[in-house]
């Protein structure tokens, strides 16, 4: 039934296509699906969402963790200029219910039959881990009806080779004492709420003690634990390089952008 439902909204996104209707902005969109939430219309705010966003929950589900987090009763929102990045937007933004308490979000939008739906709403946390509560979905998006969790686990060798190419580019921002390569490399998802100085903040221990990383380019990584995919959608790699004078640990978080898999949060620790 699903299915038939799917070729009939794609058949009215093409319809709609033709009109001469302006198109809404991300920020619109966003601004639409929760000035619906708050007017308690919950329904109408669902059925404006990406199919993605509904495939993941019912209507009923969704409803209930609305009013838990207090989203049906808002009386304004305020959205930043979205990050446009191909069919998929990524927008800040705050709620504000009627008691005047604000609420912080962070909300990912995909271009779908015609027009700008949201598909995950997270409530952001530290910028510098990356770290973010997830609210109604997993944050994408990914072409396709699953999420992160349903695909294939890469192979050991993928997984080391994946390790090895962030570590490799973590040295060489060590070296060069700059991390704006670094920073082109992670995910877009990680990028709207990261910032190359915040990295480089984040890791200027390594840069004042002059810490020598290149062995990494030349060991191969030790996986410990396995590496998995957890209940948010997140590939987390863990490890460490049995160097000396140091032993490198560290811990990767990857999330899924079509058609790899890109960095999300880092954690490195050089033990003697």
């Amino acid at each position: 039934m699903r299915g038939i439902w799917w070729v009939l909204v794609i058949g009215l996104g093409l319809f709609l296509g033709g009109c001469k209707t302006k198109k809404s902005t991300p920020e619109e969109a966003a601004r639409m699906f929760f000035d619906l939430l708050g007017n308690g219309k919950a329904a109408q705010a669902f059925d404006s969402a990406a199919f993605g966003f509904q495939s993941k929950q019912e209507m009923q589900v969704f409803e209930q963790k609305a009013k838990e987090l207090g989203l049906t009763d808002l009386v304004s929102s305020t959205w930043e200029p979205a990050d446009i990045q191909d069919r998929s937007a990524y927008v800040r933004g705050e709620v504000v219910d009627r008691t005047g308490a604000k609420i912080p979000l962070y909300v990912v939008l995909v271009d779908q039959s015609g027009g700008w739906r949201v598909f995950a709403i997270k409530k952001p946390r530290g910028v510098a881990t990356g770290q973010a509560a997830n609210l109604f979905g997993t944050l994408g998006p990914w072409t396709g009806f699953g999420t992160a969790v349903d695909l294939p686990m890469p192979m050991e060798q993928e997984l080391r080779d994946l390790a090895s190419e962030t570590m490799g580019l973590f040295s060489d921002s060590i070296r060069l004492k700059s991390f704006s390569v670094f920073y082109e490399s992670v995910s877009r998802a990680w990028k709207v709420r990261l910032t190359t100085g915040a990295l480089q903040r984040a890791f200027q221990p390594f840069i004042d003690k002059q810490i020598d990383l290149e062995g990494v380019k030349k060991v191969r990584p030790t996986l410990d634990p396995p590496a998995y995919v957890n209940t948010d959608g997140f590939l987390i790699i863990s490890g460490y390089y049995p160097m000396k004078p140091y032993r490198i640990a560290f811990a990767l978080k990857y999330i899924y952008e079509l058609p790899n898999w890109k960095l999300f949060g880092i954690d490195v620790n050089v033990q003697e």
